[in-house]
């Protein structure tokens, strides 16, 4: 595993700690169309690395972005709400 692997991975992992955060506490509420981009950025980001074998990184990626999809499902709200 190459060194930018683990780097992209670390980094993400730290992101990924907060946006668990975000979607344990129950006071936080995201827009929808924030999360719903944000989900799409991130899994392409996931593909990206997966094609340039950055298999750790890519899997980290994913992760967030399944995470970024549960904060869309359970914190997620309307604009106007």
């Amino acid at each position: 595993m190459p060194w930018p692997d683990i780097l992209v991975a670390l980094g993400t992992a730290g992101l990924l700690v907060f946006a668990l955060a975000m979607l344990h506490d129950k006071a936080t509420h995201v827009s929808r169309l924030s999360s719903a981009a944000f989900t799409a950025f991130i899994a392409c980001i996931a593909v990206g690395l997966y094609a340039n074998n950055m298999i750790f990184g890519a899997a980290v990626n994913a992760a967030d972005a399944a995470v970024w999809v549960a904060i869309f499902a359970v914190r997620g709200v309307r604009k106007d709400d």
